[in-house]
């Protein structure tokens, strides 16, 4: 409840009118964003190259961008065009003491609700850890020829060849501050030295799209059953999402004609408890693959979730393929 709390204030403060307190808070983000520029310096200066193309995928801002879609998309895109890519992942959310390689056993409570959707989606290697240089050595153990960082922006540590950044179209850049002022991690002027910047669902000014296209629903417990959509309607739904904004799945739900009764929402990444996805009698129970992987362990077959497909636009494709081009000589 405190975190409900918390995250309604700071999204007033960031993403509505700058106000006083904005204000008041102005000077320490000029601190906070003259510190980001020098360690950004500093670090780059000290990068590891793990010797194959680098990909980061990330955002200056705090919060749910759509970086995950994204990676898995390229994830899919490089292995139809032959190469093997392999993903780091910080493993949000759990306590992870050295980098190691995902296997099919590896739970959302071990490695991060994300690792694991990605891992299920994209059918890669993906190294997790808190070390992003050693995860990425340990790709390069496996074969992987290109990898790709997943929320890795800020991470200079390790040295990148192409960069994507993910802009939500709905919230921008918000008051355009730095934090605490406002939710930038970095300066709005980061965004120009990107290879491209990207937008889920959505059309944003300079922003090339990342699209997501409902395929079916799927059992959360991992049966192979599908509902298709024309099925999916003859049934009475209740929404499940601890994601970051939930309006956005609602909308693709809306989209596709699948009506619910009932919305209940929790803070992202948050835990279930079989009384989060309790459903009432008669009832089904949908919710996205990042809180199915999640679930798995408390749902029966009243529970699916929505499968969707992401979509990579031409110029990011070609761009993406110039970079690996020149950087393979």
């Amino acid at each position: 409840m405190l975190r409900g709390l918390l995250e309604q204030s700071l999204n007033r403060l960031w993403y509505g009118r700058a106000g006083f307190l904005a204000y008041l808070l102005w000077p320490f983000s000029c601190v906070f964003s003259c510190a980001v520029f020098f360690r950004r310096v500093l670090l780059k200066r000290l990068a590891f190259h793990p010797g194959v193309p680098v990909i980061v995928v990330g955002n200056i801002t705090v919060g749910g961008t759509g970086k995950t879609p994204m990676v898995i998309a390229l994830a899919q895109a490089l292995r139809e065009q032959g190469f093997k890519p392999g993903i780091i992942s910080r493993g949000y959310g759990v306590t992870i003491k050295h980098s190691f390689i995902m296997c099919a056993n590896d739970t959302a409570q071990q490695v991060g609700d994300e690792a694991r959707e990605m891992f299920e989606a994209s059918g890669v290697p993906i190294a997790v850890g808190p070390d992003r240089c050693a995860s990425a050595r340990l790709l390069c153990e496996q074969g992987c020829d290109v990898i790709v960082s997943d929320d890795g922006l800020q991470h200079y540590r390790l040295a990148r060849d192409v960069e994507f950044v993910m802009i939500d179209p709905a919230r921008g850049l918000g008051n355009g501050l730095c934090l605490p002022a406002g939710p930038l991690r970095e300066t709005a002027s980061r965004l120009r030295q990107a290879d491209a910047v990207l937008s889920l669902g959505g059309d944003y000014p300079g922003a090339h799209s990342l699209s997501l296209e409902p395929v079916a629903l799927r059992r959360v417990d991992g049966q192979a059953d599908v509902l298709s959509f024309e099925q999916a309607r003859e049934h009475r739904w209740q929404v499940i999402a601890a994601i970051a904004h939930p309006a956005k799945f609602l909308k693709t739900l809306d989209n596709v004609g699948i009506g619910y009764d009932l919305v209940k929402t929790l803070p992202d990444h948050a835990k279930f408890s079989p009384e989060d996805i309790d459903l009432a009698p008669g009832a089904y129970g949908i919710m996205t693959r990042k809180d199915a992987v999640k679930c798995r362990p408390l749902a029966n077959q009243h529970h699916w979730y929505l499968e969707v497909s992401a979509k990579l636009d031409a110029f990011v494709m070609n761009t993406l393929l110039k970079k690996l081009k020149k950087k393979g000589g």
